[in-house]
């Protein structure tokens, strides 16, 4: 699991990434139990995953998400890219 503290827009998000959908649900769990408004950045090809993906993150931040989990894309081709693109959408 990455953890990484993000301003992205008006609010700050929490942006976690996961290798496993088990560590990931596990993850997902234990932040409900604290009243965390948590949310899952789809899971796509990564073509669309790339297309997609300042998109998608706006549209969390919108709401006001605390926390936005997301399943790490292998780090190779488009893969190493979107990751990276990921990596530094979460530090801004």
């Amino acid at each position: 699991r990455v953890g990484l503290g993000s301003w992205a827009g008006k609010s700050w998000l929490g942006l976690e990434i996961f290798d496993s959908n088990e560590a990931l649900a596990k993850r997902f769990q234990t932040l409900k139990k604290k009243n965390k408004k948590v949310s899952i950045l789809a899971k796509r090809n990564i073509k669309d995953a790339s297309k997609n993906l300042y998109h998608d993150l706006r549209r969390l931040d919108e709401k006001r998400t605390d926390v936005i989990l997301a399943l790490s894309h292998p780090r190779r081709g488009l893969g190493a890219a979107f990751m990276d693109r990921l990596r530094r959408a979460s530090v801004r």
